[in-house]
């Protein structure tokens, strides 16, 4: 990855040109209140802008994996949308609202970006595991 800086702008095109195209958008069922299906969907502009709005102590980790997504050796996908469980790994089900992404190269390596709904009904992300 280059050392310089990139301005917010040229970030979030690198960023979004690295998308895997296969998986570049994940939807979701939800049941509404009404008992009505509605589909989630997360794109990878909504990826960026989530990342690009994380504050306090993971601020450093989303600029990280930012720059790592915009590397243009690595591609990387949304493996889910918004979600609490999953399959899991040997900790279990995530029991956090979370997406995963991954990025997939040299080697695949996964990240749940796990969110909170603020007073307006938006996510918002807390913390970055991997």
């Amino acid at each position: 990855m280059e050392t310089k800086i990139m301005t917010n702008n040229s970030l979030k095109v690198r960023v979004l040109e690295n998308c895997s195209e296969k998986w570049n958008r994940q939807f979701h069922i939800r049941q509404s209140a009404t008992g009505e299906r509605q589909w989630a969907k997360v794109t990878p502009e909504i990826i960026y802008q989530l990342l690009e709005n994380v504050s306090g102590i993971e601020r450093t980790k989303a600029r990280h994996l930012l720059y790592k997504m915009a590397d243009s050796k690595t591609k990387w996908r949304i493996d889910s949308t918004a979600k609490t469980g999953g399959i899991g790994d040997e900790r279990g089900p995530d029991p956090d609202l979370h997406i995963t992404i991954s990025t997939c190269s040299p080697h695949r390596k996964k990240y749940h970006l796990k969110c909170k709904e603020n007073s307006r009904g938006s996510l918002y992300v807390f913390r970055i595991t991997e």
